[in-house]
């Protein structure tokens, strides 16, 4: 009895964490090609949304859930001027506290809070490549449409450029 209660409890945790976004996922992804992010992304459950390209940025998004539940993780491999570039939208209020418990467990340091426009944005640096932005407020999803918005987060990770040597930090 004791073993089948342990697999049952073992199986609702595996289940309930299969999945979800860390902070090294982030960090791994950023990593990535489109070929691989589009391997990570449909072995994990997400679907394909759409391509983005502008003068400005390129990228893919992906999907999951549905409704206020419905999630976005977007790979730019263009985006202004900053560098490679991974979002994660979430309205998903347990996604996001233990990804946010990850933040400094990985040596992410908070660097800045700011407000604007109804939104809390909080910045953490790792080193002077990488920087991670949570933006907390009425989020529309899909972004940039004006129907369908939910309070939830924003997850922006950025590597920028440096022209003499490219930096990334990832725990192992």
């Amino acid at each position: 009895m004791k073993k089948i209660i342990l697999f049952s409890i073992y199986t609702f945790f595996t289940i309930q964490s299969f999945g979800q976004i860390k902070v090294t996922t982030l960090m791994n992804i950023l990593k990535m090609n489109y070929n691989q992010f589009e391997n990570y992304s449909l072995e994990n459950g997400w679907t394909l949304d759409k391509v983005e390209n502008s003068k400005n940025y390129e990228g893919v998004v992906y999907t999951k859930g549905s409704g206020s539940k419905k999630e976005f993780i977007t790979l730019y491999k263009k985006y202004f001027n900053e560098g490679n570039h991974v979002e994660f939208q979430t309205s998903n209020k347990e996604h996001y506290i233990l990804f946010k418990n990850e933040i400094i467990k990985n040596g992410f340091k908070l660097k800045k809070t700011e407000t604007k426009e109804n939104i809390i944005r909080y910045t953490y640096t790792k080193n002077v490549n990488i920087y991670l932005d949570i933006e907390m407020g009425i989020l529309q999803i899909p972004p940039y449409v004006n129907q369908n918005k939910y309070g939830g987060w924003e997850i922006y990770l950025t590597q920028k450029f440096n022209k003499e040597k490219l930096i990334l930090d990832t725990p192992q």
